[in-house]
């Protein structure tokens, strides 16, 4: 919820999403890794900079969410 805060007070993320990390759990995480993996296939970017950190990996992996 304090990533959240942040992005929304201090970044301009929309109120209306929530916040970053509750848009992903209400996408989905799976949704957000194959989102990722799609953009890491552009070849005008980087794929490094798209690849999941560890964490949501394997949250996806126990079919689990941020919250």
């Amino acid at each position: 919820s304090d990533i959240d805060m942040v992005y929304i007070t201090g970044y301009g993320f929309p109120i209306f999403r929530g916040g970053p990390m509750h848009y992903a759990s209400q996408q989905g995480l799976f949704n957000v890794v194959q989102a990722m993996q799609r953009f890491g296939r552009n070849p005008n970017d980087d794929a490094k900079f798209w690849e999941p950190a560890r964490l949501i990996r394997q949250l996806v992996a126990e079919g689990r969410g941020f919250a």
